[in-house]
């Protein structure tokens, strides 16, 4: 399993902006904890999750499938702090945070020698993590492509781990269990469909 200790203090001091997310916090259904925590336990629970899915170690170029992964977990939720929006009930929304994150995060993926590839492809991980959470829940996420021209495996796993770095199980348990259970199904289908 990978060290998050070692994720924590090698890459997070490569991406100095992380820490601004400390002093945001959100309140509502999916969170009550500022970004920051937030990022931590989705990379943790992303790092979880790589060691039982061996295509992670496969390389883009020069890093691996995991590395590219864990550095869209990093940024995922960057845009929040940019973003952020708190109503008359003092609950938070931070609405289009994910292009925010992703154009943010552009900037900063260069700071890593990244190859164009690599680059974009964690960039589509930010961008595109709240549309998976819309797809999980939405009532006809079974016709959701499990094949290679579906979602990639690491969305999957980043949803998942965002889902599971919440507190939904806490304020909407039913949601909770039916997101956890239809994202394990897809990822028990993933990689079954050869071309």
């Amino acid at each position: 399993m990978l060290d998050s200790f070692y994720l924590k203090n090698f890459f997070c001091p490569q991406v100095r902006e992380i820490y601004d997310l400390k002093s945001i916090t959100e309140n509502n259904n999916w969170h009550n904890t500022s970004v920051f925590d937030h990022t931590v336990e989705v990379l943790e629970k992303v790092e979880e999750l790589i060691p039982h899915h061996k295509s992670l170690d496969q390389k883009i170029n020069d890093r691996t499938r995991a590395q590219l992964l864990i550095l869209a977990t990093i940024l995922h939720d960057l845009g929040k702090k940019e973003t952020l929006i708190i109503n008359e009930e003092n609950k938070t929304n931070c609405p289009d945070h994910e292009e925010i994150s992703a154009a943010m995060s552009g900037r900063i993926l260069d700071r890593f020698n990244l190859s164009r590839q690599e680059k974009e492809s964690t960039l589509d991980m930010i961008r595109n993590h709240g549309i998976i959470h819309d797809i999980i829940k939405s009532d006809d996420f079974r016709n959701i492509r499990i094949d290679p021209f579906g979602p990639p495996l690491e969305l999957l796993l980043l949803g998942l781990a965002d889902t599971q770095a919440s507190i939904l199980s806490k304020t909407k348990p039913e949601n909770y269990q039916m997101r956890t259970q239809r994202y394990e199904i897809l990822l028990k289908n993933y990689g079954k469909y050869k071309i």
